[in-house]
């Protein structure tokens, strides 16, 4: 603890330097105008202060039931709390209630890392429509920099794909193809890495069809189906509408009039299907797409209407995704040559275009975008800008990193330092969470460890904890934990999984052990005990260790 004392104030003192240098740089360049930008928001801060009259029924409902939750009881509700704010996700809102709640969870003490990075991800998504494009990318590289603390390679990809995505959406097609396509390379497995990769070909197909890559379109398409083929029926509705719609939107910009209606047909008949969301906008997306077969080929059933009210009433909307609403409404004047309402339609355009540049992308757009328009900026104002990013990118950096300090020395007490999994401590803290829950525990210790120490050497029983952490860090998941509470002593954790989903996991782990070759051992074999949640589930599992330790070892007894 002393010496984490020391590190934190080490760096603290780095920070004020840091924080000194740039206040010296801004006054030595006369950059403290007002009319110019800068990242001060803190990313996290939270307002309670709610106008019920500007608030739905279903938004006071969940404020309401949020705040009658004692924080200590966050660990065992959170999950559901999120999934209760998903009712608003796809609705026209601007998110101020569940972007409280989130943000109140993420800050609680009560939650764990694994547990705020999940919290995370949905702040992620639920950002990600807004038109603050600004909080998009600083919620996406926060998400991204916890996994890879926690060395999570899901939430890892997720974050990836997400910035692929805003990449996307600021005209960076190239950009975001070569970061999408570095995730599909990943070889490393973990659950829902089927899902990961469907979502990494969703989005290739969006990018390819932008660039007239018609031919990586088809290639991609056809590929979808052998993914998704053994999903569950709400998660493939919702894959077999994108695609559909994809397919529709290639046909239109082939001429294929028939084929076009025939995929736009299928998306409305799994569209009515479906129960459950697990893409936000996947409706918006299939009014835009019929409306567009409409302007182009049955141009007296195109309803203006639809689509001016798609503009007027999402007041949070998705910037990139709704210029397709725009372009659609200009073209549809021009034909009418109604010239009143178009520039009618411009200058609105213009007023949404300029509310987004102004709040932040003469910031961001200059970092992330490959290609600009050389006129955009002016020769006088370009050198500045250059500056604004460089002292906007280090503000983040130092904004986020006594937190980001202060949190990985923390989870660094918690990690066992040979086998990179959780300690001891950390699995006490888990067990308190886990009361009155239902789990199941694995507990195991490795057959005839001394005698390896004692023939081979430490450095060799070293190697072999340190090859069972690698095995079971692939494990550890949202539902799965593992911790060495011991010399030669784990525990597996099963939350929300069943007894035999539970069973079988720690089967493979048994078998993936023993199978596993070693430089100088010819085998290594493991006894455990398993047991489904009780007043003393450790204590059960003990007991049921030592019973296949003294009934021929390399098994495991179950509860």
């Amino acid at each position: 603890m002393i010496y984490n004392r020391k590190k934190q104030y080490i760096i603290n003192i780095i920070l004020l330097f840091l924080i000194f240098g740039i206040f010296i740089y801004l006054i030595k360049n006369n950059l403290f105008n007002k009319n110019r930008y800068f990242i001060n928001d803190p990313l996290f801060k939270t307002s309670s202060k709610f106008n019920t009259k500007d608030l739905s029924k279903i938004e006071v409902k969940l404020l309401d039931d949020f705040k009658k939750i004692a924080p200590p009881k966050y660990p065992e509700l959170y999950m559901s709390i999120v999934e209760k704010n998903r009712v608003l996700f796809d609705k026209t809102t601007d998110y101020k209630v569940p972007n409280f709640i989130l943000k109140e969870l993420l800050q609680s003490e009560y939650l764990d890392s694994r547990e705020k990075l999940y919290i995370l991800n949905k702040l992620r998504i639920l950002n990600s429509s807004s038109i603050n494009i600004l909080n998009s990318i600083k919620y996406t590289i926060e998400y991204l920099k916890l996994a890879t603390l926690l060395k999570s390679q899901y939430d890892i990809d997720r974050a990836k794909i997400a910035l692929a995505s805003i990449l996307s959406g600021l005209n960076g097609k190239e950009s975001a193809i070569k970061l999408l396509l570095e995730v599909k390379k990943e070889k490393n497995m973990y659950e829902f890495k089927n899902r990961v990769t469907i979502l990494v070909y969703l989005h290739l197909i969006e990018n390819y069809l932008d660039i007239k890559d018609y031919k990586n379109v088809k290639i991609y398409l056809n590929n979808l189906d052998v993914l998704f083929k053994n999903e569950k029926s709400q998660y493939k509705f919702n894959i077999l509408i994108f695609k559909n719609l994809l397919n529709a939107d290639l046909q239109l910009d082939l001429n294929n009039k028939k084929k076009a209606l025939i995929y736009l047909n299928n998306a409305k008949y799994y569209l009515n299907k479906l129960n459950k969301i697990y893409f936000v906008g996947i409706r918006d997306h299939y009014i835009l797409s019929l409306e567009n077969y409409n302007l182009k080929y049955n141009f007296k059933k195109f309803s203006e209407k639809k689509i001016f009210k798609y503009i007027e009433e999402d007041s949070n909307f998705d910037y990139f995704f709704s210029k397709k609403a725009y372009d659609m409404l200009f073209k549809y004047y021009y034909k009418n040559n109604n010239l009143k309402k178009y520039k009618s339609l411009k200058e609105r355009n213009d007023m949404v275009t300029t509310k987004l540049n102004d709040s932040n992308n003469k910031i961001i757009t200059l970092f992330l975008i490959e290609s600009i328009e050389k006129d955009f900026i002016d020769k006088e104002n370009r050198v500045l800008y250059k500056n604004l990013i460089m002292l906007s990118i280090i503000i983040l950096l130092i904004i986020g990193l006594s937190l980001f300090v202060n949190s990985k020395l923390k989870i660094e007490s918690e990690i066992d330092g040979l086998t990179k999994l959780k300690n001891r401590k950390s699995f006490d803290k888990k067990i308190k969470r886990l009361k009155n829950k239902k789990y199941y525990m694995f507990l195991f210790d490795i057959d005839n460890f001394k005698k390896i120490n004692d023939n081979y050497g430490h450095l060799i029983g070293d190697e072999v904890l340190e090859r069972i952490g690698q095995i079971l860090n692939t494990r550890n998941s949202n539902n799965i934990t593992t911790y060495r509470v011991g010399g030669e002593e784990f525990i597996v954790i099963f939350e929300n999984i069943n007894f035999v989903n539970s069973k079988e996991e720690s089967e493979n782990i048994r078998k993936s052990i023993e199978k596993n070759k070693w430089n100088r051992i010819e085998k290594v074999t493991i006894s455990g005990g398993f047991s489904n949640s009780n007043e003393n589930t450790y204590k059960t599992c003990d007991k049921l260790l030592y019973f296949s330790k003294n009934t021929g070892k390399n098994k495991i007894t179950y509860f």
